[in-house]
């Protein structure tokens, strides 16, 4: 009966003995675990703190126009080292993180206080169109839009300041781009013309040889032969031309460089759309004697 009992009791602590020993060998292989992996979690710590810390330092927000003659700038207010381009040479939308607590401060630091603002995109929700409407600099109005026009030295740029899911700290962005069409006036050759698109949206090419029309309701919140006169008022009057009889505007083209181009676009009130086809500057200025004359 006494070897019965010792026997019970061996078997009962060899099986807590193995039991101690299987504990033991998972929480070793757990504890090992934990380590690894609390060492994996602060080195991708320290590299996000350390990327951080690259992309907090500020510079300057900047574009530069398709002719490469002048530029869009803000200063120190965007963040360094995370500008993304789209599209391939010479397209140069711009999208970049900027250093702002809110939309409201970024407009009033930032747009509102530069000499080439020309005005924001507002929409208006009616039914089930989307209305837009445009708003002089005067008014400073901060856009639903998230969207602002500038002009310098008769190039357009359009903004528009959006929330950003690219990081994890940093809120917002902006996408900068010019207002353009590409015109292609001989086989191997691209001249602009300023035009109240957005070159991501609507990919627009077209040729000196053939006439297009833009639907105005796809032409932002210029939509209208009195909204392309505001538009364009905004361009020196050596570089357009309003024939306000015939409800038609002449914009000159730019080239590369200090390349000045021959050919003007010759845009035409079709009552829902705008026709664009091009014709020489000399033959613009044969039927009216002041186009494209200086500003005084």
């Amino acid at each position: 009966m006494d070897d019965d009992v010792k026997q019970v009791e061996m078997s009962e602590k060899k099986r807590i003995s193995r039991g101690l020993l299987r504990g033991l060998i998972i929480g070793c292989i757990l504890a090992v675990v934990f380590i690894v992996s609390l060492q994996v979690f602060l080195d991708r710590l320290d590299k996000r703190n350390d990327e951080k810390a690259k992309n907090l330092k500020k510079e300057t927000l900047a574009i530069r126009s398709m002719d490469d003659n002048v530029t869009l700038s803000f200063s120190e207010c965007a963040y360094e080292g995370i500008a993304r381009f789209k599209g391939d040479p010479p397209y140069r939308d711009l999208r970049k993180n900027v250093a702002c607590s809110s939309m409201k401060k970024f407009f009033e630091d930032e747009v509102f206080t530069s000499p080439y603002f020309l005005g924001t995109m507002e929409k208006l929700l009616r039914s089930s169109d989307d209305i837009l409407l445009f708003k002089a600099a005067s008014e400073k109005a901060i856009p639903s839009t998230g969207v602002a026009f500038f002009v310098v030295d008769g190039h357009f740029f359009m903004m528009q300041f959006r929330e950003t899911g690219y990081t994890g700290y940093e809120k917002y962005r902006v996408d900068l781009s010019e207002m353009v069409l590409n015109v292609r006036t001989v086989v191997d050759a691209v001249s602009y013309l300023a035009f109240p698109v957005h070159y991501e949206s609507d990919k627009c090419n077209v040729s000196v040889w053939d006439s297009t029309s833009f639907g105005y309701g796809s032409l932002l919140c210029f939509n209208s032969y009195d909204g392309l006169v505001k538009f364009y008022s905004a361009m020196d009057e050596s570089l357009r031309f309003f024939d306000d009889a015939n409800k038609t505007i002449y914009v000159r083209l730019f080239g590369h460089g200090d390349e000045e181009c021959k050919y003007a676009a010759k845009l035409v009130d079709r009552s829902s759309s705008v026709e664009v086809s091009f014709c020489t500057v000399e033959m613009v200025q044969v039927q009216f004697e002041n186009a494209f004359t200086k500003a005084n």
